[in-house]
């Protein structure tokens, strides 16, 4: 985070070879935050901050939704969950679910469809993949936000706490008017999830008083996300279908520039512009979906579900993609053949939004 400004120098051309002048233009602020994907639920007297900025950086027209009650004592198929005059409205189609079917692992899935007669609701989901369950399958309805058009902007404190802070001015920064212009998804072989954010800033001002905050979270409530136990589901297609990558990325951005007008220092004010979410994708040559996909331009989905080892989880799900890009790569002797997908992301016909991020308490 920064501050940067245009410079110009003076064109004029001198006999004594020197520089006439050099006039600063406009400036702008802003830049990028990395880290690593936790889970942090909010207390009464905390908040998230993911949570926050998942939905800020969607533009999500709502707070995150109130989840159903859970539903326990059902039956399940391996593409569907049944019970008694449970599901009631609440339960929508292209809503985020977690199945679990007696003592197995829980399980991601997205509703599809939803019907049933004779008082018996029933819920198909994908991508399936469950066991057969009677009386002892347990089904949690996840909490979301989704893409919108409310712009939310934020002031980000940084403050330098190893540095003297005696009172007003304390060795801290602040970045006015910060809005969230992207998101970065990350995940390779072995190693943690990575987050990354982009903003955007109307200023940065030195000195200012650091800002009293609520009390942080325990060590031990704070649990990354990694790359081998706690990724559930990639799954990819339509309907989607489960398969194993080595990599995997997803990038959010909201296009938003500052506007600059004459006499005017910095931005005068934000142009939001319109929403892309892309990503690529690798795994090992096993067959040619992708390709097929790729070559028939046939839209398909991106569905990838997280959980910690307290049993926290969130989902990253866009339910309308095209593959703009699909190869396969093999290095030559002893190297594996392997299949390079770029994708980009669309509004869902079906259910009208480009993404969604969920997440589970555990």
């Amino acid at each position: 985070m920064a501050r940067s400004a245009q410079y110009f120098e003076s064109r004029i051309v001198r006999s004594d070879r020197e520089t006439q002048d050099i006039v600063r233009g406009t400036f702008s602020a802003g830049g990028t935050i990395g880290g690593e994907l936790l889970y942090r639920k909010p207390t009464s007297t905390t908040t998230n901050a993911y949570d926050d900025w998942f939905r800020y950086v969607l533009f999500s027209n709502a707070d995150w939704t109130t989840p159903e009650a859970d539903v326990t004592t059902a039956d399940s198929t391996a593409t569907s969950v049944t019970k008694t005059t449970s599901f009631g409205a609440g339960w929508v189609v292209g809503d985020v679910v977690r199945v679990t079917v007696g003592t197995n692992a829980p399980k991601y899935q997205v509703i599809t469809a939803k019907g049933g007669s004779g008082g018996t609701s029933v819920l198909t989901l994908s991508p399936g993949g469950l066991a057969t369950g009677t009386g002892n399958v347990t089904v949690e309805h996840g909490s979301y936000v989704k893409n919108g058009i409310t712009a939310q902007s934020m002031v980000i404190t940084r403050a330098f706490n190893d540095l003297p802070n005696t009172g007003s001015p304390d060795q801290a920064t602040e970045y006015p008017g910060s809005y969230l212009n992207g998101m970065t998804l990350e995940l390779s072989t072995g190693g943690p999830v990575r987050m990354g954010w982009s903003i955007v800033s109307y200023d940065e001002v030195d000195d200012v008083s650091i800002p009293s905050v609520s009390a942080g979270y325990a060590a031990s409530s704070y649990r990354v996300f990694d790359s081998v136990s706690s990724v559930k589901a990639f799954a990819e297609g339509s309907p989607l279908a489960t398969f194993t990558a080595t990599q995997l990325s997803l990038e959010l951005t909201n296009n938003i520039n500052p506007r600059t007008e004459i006499a005017v220092e910095g931005a005068s004010s934000m142009r939001i512009g319109s929403l892309g979410v892309s990503g690529s994708f690798t795994r090992y040559f096993a067959d040619n979906a992708q390709l097929a996909a790729f070559k028939a331009n046939t839209e398909t989905a991106i569905f990838v579900a997280l959980q910690d080892s307290l049993g926290n989880g969130l989902v990253f799900w866009a339910p309308s993609v095209v593959i703009q890009g699909a190869s396969r790569t093999g290095g030559g002797k002893d190297t594996d053949i392997e299949v390079q997908a770029n994708w980009r992301a669309k509004k869902s016909a079906t259910y009208g939004e480009t993404f969604r991020i969920t997440r589970f308490d555990a």
